[in-house]
């Protein structure tokens, strides 16, 4: 953030932090971003700004890219910029029989990070009146959703902010639950003047809120609604369709769009239908982009082990940090597979000469258990084709896959194996035999399955 930047009190989604310039500190939003998504963060911004004053955007990204990562700093850097941001969780809200419940719940809870009473109150006063016209679509669920709604949830909130609020939007309107219901039913005309009401009273808190920060356009991000269950991600589109592109409200859907369309054409009958649906929603697709995931992973160890990186990324850790990249790991895997090397490494510090091969076989193990196991059986296996020689311009790494497919039973007859090699591969695989056989075995294929079991038994540890 650059110094000169204005900072706003307010509530970081990622972990309730607050940005305070009196408090003399503020949280930098985009510590641990290894993956430079603060740049990301950045052309979009440049996007929203040249785009139209209404727009929908689809972040797209796969299982575990980081989505929720970037969404939170995203929304903690925003909101330390004064703009204002409401995060909708569809996940944890799955529960919910109506989707527009959770929904709206988010848009009253927005208002307590405002600080002027005036200004709250305005807001409230908007987000009441969107939840009575938003009253016929939440009772589909159960009058019990439409009494929480209807009353915003007040008994639990600050009843003297809202009091004013109560007195004069609920008492004319709303004295029973399912009175109000059906007046509102029967006030309107059509479903096409439900809709005109609904965005009219939308577009109306938009303004509201702009009003209350200083006229920035609200962001609005939903995530996670791949996860949810089909009927509850797509009630909630449709739910909110006719609201979407209100102006001065910028939308993004975060989400894999693959899974989404797929979720869809398990209603609709055929991935064509399915993938048309997804696709109306949206103004602009989006897309994380992929990113060498060894810087990434070397950040991940350091975090996990940081006194072997006193003197700088041992060379051991810099050589898993490629497999991590070559293998296409996504970034929660990476993790994962960092916190378990290092656990391998704490536990069996017996192991430490053969670190080399127990990289390997810990990324085996995670993304290509198949081998593992037959490696675990046999004390030797093919490597799977991402991880072929030719793939991978290493000596280090040709005299693994030499020790990895070698099934012979002595180090001497492993060096005639090799024969005719390049000399720097032939000295990495025999040091690499001798240091297996350094366990106390005298047998390569025992020794490199006792390997491949101690890594197993790690792993089953993380």
């Amino acid at each position: 953030q650059e110094e000169d930047a204005p900072v706003r009190q307010g509530r970081d989604p990622a972990g309730g932090v607050y940005f305070s310039v009196e408090d003399g500190w503020v949280m930098e939003p985009w510590t641990g971003d290894y993956l430079k998504r603060h740049e990301v963060a950045k052309a979009f911004e440049s996007l929203v700004e040249t785009s139209a004053q209404e727009s929908v955007f689809l972040v797209h990204a796969g299982f575990g890219m980081g989505k929720t990562f970037f969404l939170q700093r995203w929304a903690a850097s925003l909101q330390s910029r004064g703009y204002p941001v409401v995060v909708f969780d569809a996940w944890r809200n799955d529960y919910l029989e109506s989707p527009l419940a959770g929904f709206i719940e988010n848009l009253r809870d927005f208002s307590n990070s405002i600080d002027d009473n005036e200004k709250k109150k305005d807001i409230l006063k908007h987000t009441i009146s969107f939840a009575q016209r938003a009253a016929p679509i939440v009772t589909r669920a159960s009058a019990r959703i439409a009494a929480r709604i209807l009353t915003l949830g007040v008994v639990e909130g600050d009843i003297d902010t809202a009091k004013e609020i109560i007195a004069s939007e609920m008492e004319a309107n709303i004295k029973d639950v399912s009175d109000s219901t059906a007046h509102l039913f029967l006030r309107s005309a059509s479903q096409k003047q439900l809709h005109k009401e609904l965005s009219d009273s939308f577009f109306g808190l938009i303004e509201s809120i702009r009003h209350a920060c200083d006229g920035k356009p609200v962001y609005i991000f939903i995530d996670e609604l791949d996860r949810c269950r089909p009927n509850f991600a797509f009630d909630l589109l449709e739910d909110i369709k006719h609201f979407l592109g209100a102006s001065g409200a910028h939308f993004f859907i975060f989400c894999d769009e693959n899974a989404l369309q797929s979720q869809a054409a398990t209603i609709f009958g055929n991935q064509r239908t399915g993938e048309n649906y997804v696709s109306k929603f949206y103004s602009f697709r989006l897309r994380l982009p992929d990113s060498n995931l060894a810087p990434a992973a070397l950040n991940f160890l350091s975090d996990k082990d940081p006194e072997s990186f006193v003197n700088g990324p041992p060379s051991h850790y810099e050589h898993f940090a490629k497999y991590c990249d070559i293998t296409q790991l996504s970034l929660r895997e990476c993790k994962r597979l960092c916190e378990r090397l290092v656990v391998v490494r704490r536990l069996r510090p017996n192991l430490a000469q053969s670190w080399p091969l127990v990289n390997v076989l810990c990324i085996i193990h995670t993304v290509f258990p198949s081998h593992f196991r037959e490696f675990e059986r046999e004390g030797c296996v093919t490597l799977p084709e991402q991880l072929r020689s030719e793939n991978i311009d290493d000596p280090l790494h040709n005299a693994i896959k030499w020790v990895i497919e070698s099934d012979k039973k002595s180090v001497a007859a492993f060096e005639a194996d090799i024969e005719g090699e390049d000399g720097q591969i032939v000295g990495y695989a025999t040091s690499l035999m001798n240091d297996v056989l350094g366990m106390p075995l005298n047998d390569p294929i025992r020794a490199k399955r006792l390997v491949a079991r101690e890594v197993e038994w790690c792993s089953e540890l993380v």
